[in-house]
Order: structure tokens, then sequence, then C-alpha cells
């Protein structure tokens, strides 16, 4: 029988370690009681949500605090008990500041990990002008309202729960790119106007992500709706070919993160 062929994205040991935690979670909640991963990135939500498991006796979800989240905790339950977001160990604080600038996703990052929490305990971060709204687990909100006093530099509160609107998770600018293919190592090299053979470069030393997973095949096509991460340019979106060229190269449309 031929072997079944690795998930979508991620290498076979990274694949290997995240399918023995989704299996734990699944053999505990079939004895009785739902169980919940850490967060899991949004590379590793996709590839298990890909290669489904087909026990009958478990149901399963991802939450990650609110509808669309990006990084998820995966859920598994009884198959008797409907999956409730209610259950999950996710909890929402917010946090406010004063400073001269507006404080950034990276800002908020970089003070949770100075904390010394650890990075599967923390969801997204939506930073809006004066405040934040982060999703962390929920053993680690307690110490997160005791100890976080500063970020970026700038004095800070903060308070369990979120606002009824939350503030956008991205902003985005639009760009064009003539590209000869849609394979990663041409689109990293028609982004950082390099050539092919630096792109490939780029990948092998672990510089270039997709969905938050260092790539390692060059030759990997990408598809509409795929983010990609270049180590120093930054993060896009595949927007989708917008038609080609006289000579038959695409025009690319991306969303870049800013």
């Amino acid at each position: 029988m031929p072997s079944k062929p690795q998930p979508f994205l991620l290498p076979a040991e990274e694949w290997e370690r995240l399918r023995r935690r989704a299996q734990d979670a699944r053999r505990i909640a079939a004895s009785g009681a739902p169980h919940f991963t850490s967060f899991l990135t949004a590379g590793e939500c996709k590839a298990l949500a890909q290669r489904r498991f087909h026990e009958s006796d478990v149901n399963a979800l991802f939450w990650g605090g609110y509808e669309g989240a990006e990084r998820c905790v995966y859920g598994a339950f009884p198959a008797w008990h409907e999956p409730e977001t209610a259950l999950f160990p996710v909890t929402p604080v917010t946090a406010t500041y004063k400073s001269d600038r507006a404080l950034t996703h990276r800002d908020f990052l970089g003070t949770l990990m100075g904390l010394s929490i650890r990075r599967d305990a923390v969801g997204d971060i939506l930073a809006d002008t004066g405040f934040a709204v982060l999703f962390v687990l929920g053993s680690v909100a307690p110490f997160l309202l005791r100890e976080l006093r500063k970020v970026g530099g700038a004095p800070a509160e903060v308070r369990p729960g979120a606002p009824e609107a939350l503030p956008a998770a991205h902003a985005f600018e639009d760009m064009t790119l003539i590209v000869s293919s849609l394979r990663l190592d041409a689109v990293v090299a028609a982004l950082c106007r390099m050539s092919r053979e630096k792109s490939a470069g780029l990948i092998r030393a672990g510089r270039v992500q997709v969905w938050g997973i260092p790539a390692e095949d060059g030759a990997a096509p990408l598809k509409d709706g795929d983010e990609l991460c270049v180590r120093g340019f930054g993060k896009v979106r595949i927007a989708g070919p917008g038609g080609t060229t006289k000579n038959k190269r695409i025009v690319l449309q991306l969303q870049k993160f800013i």
C-alpha cells in the first residue's frame, strides 16, 4: 500500500509532533472529557484541517477567541458532546497605553516574550491606537494581568475581557508583481528583486515561511490566499493572478501586511 502523502506545508518531523499532540487530545476526549492543545500556528491549523482524522467517537474544533482568528487552539470533544467555544481555554485581555507612537503587534509580542510567556500560550494580538486585545491561554491571563505594566517603554494598564468591536487583525497595502510562474522561488525572486538562484538560497537558509512554516521546496506552487513571509522584507498574502503580459508572464496581485 502506498504511503500517505505528507500534509500541506509541514515537514515530516513537525507533522509527526503535531499529529501526536492532536491524537493525544482525541484519545483523552474519547474517554469522556474535552481536551485542548495550546495555540497552534495558522500553518499547523491548516495542516490538521487538511489531514482529517476519521475517528467516529470524537468531535473537533479550532478556536482562537473570535471568528477568523489565525492562531487557534485545537479542541477535541467526545462524540456526544457538541464542541463549545465557551469551553476553550482562551481568554482575551485588553491592554491600554499612552504613547507618542502607535504600538504594534511586535511591541506587544516582544513584551510577552520578555515576561517569559511561552509563544504557544499566546494567540492573536489585535493592536490599535492606544490599546490592543491579546488572546492568551486562561492559565496565563492572571500572570499577565498582574505583571504587564509597560509595552514598548510606554506605561500600560491591563484588564480582562475585550471590547465588543475588535480591532482589525491586519492592515494591507496592495501590490502587483510580474512573475514567470507561481513557484515559490519565482515569487520570492520578484518580491525581493533578486535572481531565482538567490531566492532559492533564501529558502534553503530558512528565511522564507509560508503560513508561518519554514519553506523547504522552492518549486512548491503558491495559491490564492497563501501567506508568505521573507525575513527582512515582510509578509504578503497572495490575492490572485491578474492576467498575463504580452510575453505570457503572470501579473500577480498581493496584499502586503503593514
